[in-house]
């Protein structure tokens, strides 16, 4: 009864001592993570509650501001902003540690805080107003003192990288800046034409018969290759060369007749977005979109992203795609072989000629791997229905009624040949 009790009571203490040191470690815990709040230039303020914000340093003066959850540039110019940018800048901001060193009595002449300094001040979803100072020289250490109301703190050498910032530093070169998928695409150029829906998680022509008149052949489409070309599409940047949307420009560039119109449509707010793209001149492309007020200049690479070709968006697996599953019957006429094979009872059986009944297994791993090789072919080049060719063999898949799934007919081997001329 001893001995028990004695375990009992160790236990306990034990129990006990494990508890307080977990209760201890959570306080300190809580109180460090208070502490580091309480370090942040402005603790209790997050990205979504920033409304707008300027920066001014010198003769530089940036303002931007929120409007419908999309960011624009206000000032020194208008025009979108890139909501990358802005939010690792806003998020950079909130997340700087600083040190108070005076609350009240600052002499602000002594910190460099009395006259041209740099600023930034933030507007919140509520119109409070949250501005800071900060000096034009650093402290000893290349740390920047900080005026907030009527305190004096101390920043890290990081603050210099928030308020270094050209005119143009948060303004958007991305060509779409819309962050979701279109439910209609319309591409137009001299060379291709194609109006696309995207329905039911895939890509396919769109259901108006009169859009489709200046289409030539409605193929079938590889949903890899526009995923792709979407993918890329939405990370396409123009140049940082700039101009006036002007109508004199409009004409120089040559954009009242583009080579390439593309129009989009969003959902569920039905935005509707469109890209001109002119010939080339003198090795640039000029651009303009429907939702900016500038022309803008594409490199050669990242217009030759944007171009869509049938080569491109066509679905060159298709014409040799068939249900494996029901070959029951394979024909090879050609190159000096007649060979006839069917399948019966799930193996594969040779009939050597039409008159001789006698049969052999064929390897069936060997014709399993010829179908799967099959599935994997693709087309390099279309040609018109019209082209004729001299047909060399034929191969023809059926399957239990005796009807073709598969039929492909080849021609010889194509050569090309290159004859150098004067011309």
């Amino acid at each position: 009864m001893k001995r028990w009790l004695g375990r009992f009571i160790y236990f306990v203490i034990v129990m006990g001592t494990a508890s307080l040191a977990f209760y201890q470690y959570k306080q300190s815990q809580e109180e460090q993570q208070k502490s580091e709040k309480q370090n942040l230039v402005f603790p209790s303020l997050k990205l979504p509650q920033v409304q707008a914000f300027s920066i001014e340093k010198g003769d530089t003066y940036i303002h931007i501001l929120n409007k419908s959850g999309e960011w624009y540039l206000d000032s020194p110019i208008k025009d979108l902003a890139d909501r990358d940018l802005v939010g690792d800048w806003i998020e950079n901001l909130l997340s700087e540690k600083i040190k108070t060193i005076k609350e009240e009595g600052v002499d602000w002449a002594e910190y460099g805080l009395d006259q041209n300094v740099g600023s930034i001040e933030i507007i919140t979803n509520s119109g409070t107003k949250l501005k800071l100072d900060i000096s034009h020289y650093s402290a000893f250490d290349g740390r920047f003192y900080i005026r907030k109301e009527e305190s004096l703190l101390l920043g890290n050498t990081s603050w210099a990288s928030l308020t270094d910032k050209q005119g143009d530093y948060f303004r958007s070169y991305k060509v779409l800046n819309i962050g979701e998928r279109p439910v209609s695409l319309h591409y137009d150029s001299k060379l291709f034409k194609a109006h696309l829906d995207w329905d039911n998680y895939k890509w396919k022509w769109s259901d108006h018969k009169e859009e489709q008149e200046d289409t030539p052949t409605l193929f079938p489409l590889s949903h890899s290759e526009l995923e792709s070309y979407w993918s890329s599409f939405s990370n396409i940047s123009f140049e940082k060369e700039v101009y006036p949307n002007t109508k004199g420009l409009r004409n120089k560039f040559k954009l009242t007749k583009p080579n390439i119109e593309l129009q989009m449509e969003f959902k569920p707010k039905g935005q509707k977005w469109s890209l001109k793209i002119s010939p080339e001149i003198n090795g640039k492309f000029y651009a303009m979109v429907s939702n900016r007020d500038y022309i803008f200049t594409l490199s050669q690479e990242q217009r030759d992203r944007i171009l869509l070709t049938e080569q491109i968006i066509r679905d060159h697996h298709q014409p040799f795609q068939f249900k494996r599953k029901e070959a029951h019957f394979i024909e090879w006429k050609g190159y000096d072989l007649d060979i006839q094979a069917k399948k019966e009872k799930e193996k594969w059986m040779l009939v050597r000629t039409e008159g001789d009944k006698k049969k052999s297994e064929l390897n069936v791993e060997e014709l399993k791997n010829v179908l799967n090789k099959l599935s994997t072919l693709s087309a390099k080049k279309y040609f018109s229905k019209e082209k004729s060719f001299i047909k060399t063999a034929a191969l023809i898949i059926k399957n239990k009624k005796e009807v073709p799934i598969l039929k492909l007919e080849l021609g010889a081997p194509v050569e090309w040949q290159v004859h150098k001329g004067k011309d």
